[in-house]
């Protein structure tokens, strides 16, 4: 059964998801875990509150998401 993941990332003062480091870092962590998953991975920010990201991707099933 495919498996959604949701998680929320909270970053410390003063980073912000717009930082200049971190857009080329998640999207280099999400191509990694959509080609390992064959899942699309999404980030999201609040634009009250950039320094919250939400997570979301997909796994095959719970097992594939523990071997990674």
């Amino acid at each position: 059964m495919t498996v959604t993941e949701l998680a929320f990332i909270e970053l410390n003062p003063p980073h912000r998801y717009h930082h200049h480091l971190f857009p080329e870092r998640f999207h280099k962590i999400g191509t990694w875990q959509a080609e390992a998953s064959t899942h699309p991975v999404c980030f999201f920010t609040d634009p009250k509150n950039p320094a919250t990201i939400c997570v979301v991707a997909g796994w095959r099933d719970a097992e594939h998401h523990k071997e990674l």
